[in-house]
């Protein structure tokens, strides 16, 4: 009897040290080498592309089907059923999938569309539009129509509420907000992609300027979701990747910071809306980069030392994972790469409770995945491609996407 016990107690505390592995299975990733697009599902590799320069794959919501582009033809791949790619659109300027369904939206030529892979059918929505993000509901649009010049200077960008059956009615659309006049401190003739909060109650987005000032300066925003209360929260860079809501709440955080160059002046700000202030975290001497959310107290975040440019790139220093807590205000180093690498781009993967991340020379890269502390790390895909750098900003989602499937 004491010896069946024993071997039972041994499988429980077997099964016990092994959720992580054993949910492992469920991660999917769509990534660029050599540029074409693969996938990895269930450890295993499968190429779907073979004509080069493919870039920004994006999971649909059920993971089903993926769409990439290659230099503006849009592409969407069954991924269980028919074995090709579908050509979608040419001309294509940005997709987003919906929140809801299998149905993805698309900009070209200013038009909108949607997109229905089941019936293999697009379907136009609205005209007039530079920009777009989903309503969580998966029934609206909330599209930018950009700023023109006029003889008496630049006129206001305005957002525009639009149902995704509008068919290019445009009594159907309503003005949803428009951005405050130019000025001494806001100037703005588009946005970037709108991303809303846990509880729906708030929209972050950049206001970005002309091309030549976006560079250095864009204003990070936030608006209410009914599109009555504005706020200006702070300054940077046009990257998208560098706005992530909390997982639950209202709770914001962004990367701070004006300048191009990445190695300098870029803070991890954090800004609760029930509370009155912001507050930066980065330590002094140091700037941060890409980071995730593990819940609204643990943060991981890609942190370098602050230095001045240099155009030799050997000289220039390479990031590390860092794990900081908002409730101990503890800041602890979780990986240590070697000096000719960085750490980038981290991914906390929610049902799975476990980390990814990027590893880079600047000249090839690797994704690890680890616990969700960044240990217990391995290399789970080789040979990724390291997209264009600009001032050591990249932008890692031109050539990864990763998805958590979790029906098991």
């Amino acid at each position: 009897m004491m010896k069946k016990c024993l071997i039972m107690f041994i499988a429980l505390l077997f099964v016990h040290q092994q959720p992580a592995e054993a949910k492992e299975t469920s991660l999917h990733a769509a990534f660029i080498r050599s540029g074409d697009v693969w996938v990895k599902m269930n450890d295993r590799e499968y190429r779907l592309s073979y004509t080069g320069n493919m870039s920004n794959p994006q999971w649909s919501r059920s993971g089903k089907y993926l769409s990439f582009d290659r230099k503006g033809v849009l592409y969407v791949r069954h991924l269980s059923g028919r074995r090709y790619n579908k050509r979608v659109a040419v001309d294509m300027k940005l997709a987003r999938w919906s929140p809801t369904e299998e149905k993805l939206a698309f900009l070209s030529n200013g038009i909108i569309y949607v997109y229905d892979p089941e019936k293999q059918r697009s379907i136009p929505v609205t005209t007039g539009a530079d920009q777009f993000s989903w309503f969580p509901d998966g029934k609206r649009l909330l599209v930018t129509s950009s700023a023109k010049i006029q003889p008496n200077g630049w006129g206001q960008a305005e957002l525009f509420e639009v149902p995704i059956d509008a068919n290019l009615n445009f009594e159907k659309s309503r003005s949803f907000f428009v951005l405050p006049k130019p000025s001494d401190d806001f100037f703005a003739i588009t946005t970037s992609r709108f991303k809303w909060s846990p509880n729906q109650k708030w929209i972050s987005f950049i206001a970005v300027p002309t091309a030549s000032w976006s560079a250095d300066s864009n204003t990070f925003c936030l608006l209410s979701a009914d599109g009555k209360k504005f706020q200006k929260l702070g300054k940077m860079v046009n990257n998208e990747e560098w706005m992530h809501w909390a997982p639950k709440g209202a709770t914001i955080g962004f990367i701070d910071g004006e300048g191009r160059i990445a190695t300098q002046n870029k803070k991890l700000t954090i800004k609760e809306l029930a509370a009155m202030a912001k507050g930066a975290v980065t330590p002094m001497g140091y700037v941060d980069w890409d980071f995730t959310w593990h819940n609204n107290e643990t943060i991981t975040v890609s942190r370098d030392k602050e230095t001045e440019w240099n155009n030799d790139e050997v000289k220039r220093p390479l990031p590390s994972l860092y794990q900081l807590s908002l409730k101990t205000h503890e800041q602890t180093r979780i990986t240590a790469p070697p000096k000719t690498a960085g750490d980038f781009y981290p991914i906390y993967l929610p049902a799975a409770n476990q980390l990814t991340w990027i590893r880079s020379d600047r000249k090839k890269a690797f994704v690890w995945l680890g616990s969700s502390n960044g240990r217990y790390k391995r290399i789970w895909i080789r040979n990724l491609d390291v997209p264009i750098p600009y001032y050591d900003q990249y932008n890692w989602s031109e050539v990864l996407a990763v998805y958590e499937k979790t029906s098991h």
